[in-house]
């Protein structure tokens, strides 16, 4: 069996891995975010409190694999502290082109 075959949808735009158990996988897409505990036969999907299920990248904290990072097409970027569980939006700041200079 091929990972994500068993996925809603086939696109997987990002696959993250957690370095502490090579059995647990966060496949992202169009169909949003799936986890895998069984090294990807079987995945559960992981969408709770995402405005939007398109998810292009998924991003995992090298230093606590329960925090990982989504970036979605549409509305922006989460975090989740739990695995998964749940996403919280993350506020992106626009910072003048001239402010970000002087502070760098």
């Amino acid at each position: 069996m091929r990972i994500g075959e068993s996925l809603p949808d086939q696109f997987i735009s990002s696959l993250v891995l957690d370095p502490t158990n090579p059995q647990i996988l966060y496949a992202a897409g169009r169909a949003g975010i799936h986890k895998s505990l069984d090294g990807g036969t079987q995945w559960q999907a992981m969408n709770k409190r995402l405005d939007r299920l398109n998810v292009r990248t998924t991003v995992m904290n090298p230093l606590d694999p329960l925090i990982l990072y989504a970036g979605t097409n549409g509305s922006g970027l989460y975090r989740s502290i739990d695995g998964g569980e749940s996403w919280t939006p993350v506020p992106l700041v626009l910072v003048p082109l001239e402010q970000a200079a002087q502070t760098s």
